[in-house]
């Protein structure tokens, strides 16, 4: 199966399950039969027949299907969440998504400006940051990046936890050490790199000017 397939029957499993979920009832002894009957009464025969063709794949059914159905549902809640907070980002989903999703915050305009500088510097890979304390320079927040040193600002400082938080949860980077003040040191990851490759370009601000986000 190619990626886009997979990609796609993936996606389309976890819509399906989460209607079959809201239709169907808790007591339900066998939920991979339920689902299967269900998916054949809605006329999902290719998806049914892709499911039996694989055994990876009915594995992977039933594995989820055993679990806890308000674990199920919460589970499902968050893919479809982060689904629609990074194809928020991206033209050609992004009307679709607002058009249609009712829970999902947005990946932040400053979440994505951080990374596009991280992926955008040659040789680069990593970033950190420390917050200033003193009474010129209190609540700035300054990021800088490894290995050439290059800092920047961003306009929300306030936000900075959850910013980098969102792309820590969505693969884009991930926490790789520390520096000397205790501050997190963050790697940027091969799916970060994809999706920033996606995003427009950044004009940086001089560090002592902090950005807009």
């Amino acid at each position: 199966m190619d990626p886009l397939t997979g990609a796609m029957t993936f996606a389309t499993l976890i819509g399906l399950v989460c209607n079959w979920r809201q239709e169907r009832s808790a007591a339900d002894e066998d939920r991979f039969k339920s689902f299967m009957t269900w998916l054949e009464i809605h006329q999902h025969n290719d998806l049914k027949e892709r499911i039996h063709g694989s055994d990876e794949l009915t594995r992977g059914l039933h594995d989820l299907l055993a679990q806890d159905l308000a674990l199920i549902s919460s589970q499902l809640e968050i893919i479809a969440g982060s689904i629609a907070a990074v194809g928020s980002r991206l033209d050609a989903l992004a009307p679709l998504v607002k058009s249609s999703r009712s829970f999902t915050e947005d990946l932040s305009e400053q979440a994505c400006r951080i990374l596009k500088i991280l992926a955008s510097n040659p040789g680069a890979g990593r970033l950190t940051y420390m917050r200033f304390s003193g009474r010129s320079r209190l609540g700035v927040v300054e990021f800088m990046i490894i290995p050439n040193g290059m800092n920047f600002q961003v306009g929300q400082p306030k936000f900075i936890d959850d910013d980098l938080s969102q792309l820590e949860f969505f693969g884009f980077i991930s926490q790789s050490g520390i520096n000397n003040d205790g501050a997190p040191i963050y790697s940027l990851t091969r799916a970060g790199d994809r999706f920033a490759a996606t995003l427009p370009e950044v004009v940086l601000t001089r560090a002592s000017d902090p950005g807009e986000s």
